[in-house]
């Protein structure tokens, strides 16, 4: 199994997931530290979607402040 070096998108978490399971089901063997890698995807991800979450609201304020001003 090959564990990708940049972990940076969900999209990266989803391929890595896939490359476990496949791992777990082909070779019916367990991972080590499999709770450990499933609490840091877990972490990725909430960070992720609080990022995302913060850049979103970011850009409704701004489209908020112009309708005011009637920029829209």
């Amino acid at each position: 199994m090959i564990i990708p070096t940049d972990i940076n998108t969900p999209t990266d978490i989803r391929r890595l997931i896939i490359q476990l399971l496949h791992e777990i089901l082909e070779n019916k063997t367990e991972i080590p530290q499999a709770g450990a890698v499933s609490n840091l995807i877990g972490q990725f991800l909430r960070a992720w979607e609080m990022e995302t979450t913060s850049d979103i609201e970011k850009r409704i304020a701004i489209l908020e402040a112009h309708a005011k001003r009637g920029q829209l």
